[in-house]
C-alpha cells in the first residue's frame, strides 16, 4: 500500500495544486483575470502583500504595483481579481463589496 500511495503522490499533489489554482481563479501571466470573494485579513503595505480570508482558508499574496491599497482595512470584504505573473498568482485588482 506505502508503495502505491508513493507512485500516486505525484498525481495527487498536482490534484491539490490544480484545485487551489482553480479556487484562487489564476490564469497565465496576468492576462485574463478571474475574481472572487474574500475578507481581508491582514495588510502588509510595504510588501504589497495582503491577506485573504476566503471558504479554504487563509491565502496571502502579492498585489500588482498598479493596485491602491490605502482605501482597503481588515475585515473589508472584497471582490479580488487574480492574474498570474510566472508560476506565483498576483492580485491585479480590489473592490469593496458594497452591502
Amino acid at each position: 500500500m506505502l508503495r502505491t500511495l508513493h507512485r500516486s503522490r505525484p498525481r495527487v499533489v498536482a490534484f491539490f495544486a490544480a484545485a487551489l489554482l482553480a479556487l484562487l481563479g489564476t490564469t497565465p501571466a496576468l492576462a485574463q483575470a478571474s475574481r472572487f470573494s474574500a475578507e481581508i485579513a491582514k495588510m502588509e503595505i510595504a510588501e504589497r502583500r495582503v491577506t485573504l480570508k476566503a471558504s479554504m482558508g487563509h491565502q496571502t499574496l502579492r498585489v500588482a504595483p498598479g493596485v491602491a491599497l490605502d482605501a482597503f482595512k481588515p475585515g473589508d470584504k472584497v471582490h479580488v481579481t487574480f492574474g498570474q505573473d510566472g508560476t506565483e498568482p498576483i492580485i491585479t485588482s480590489l473592490e469593496v463589496i458594497k452591502s
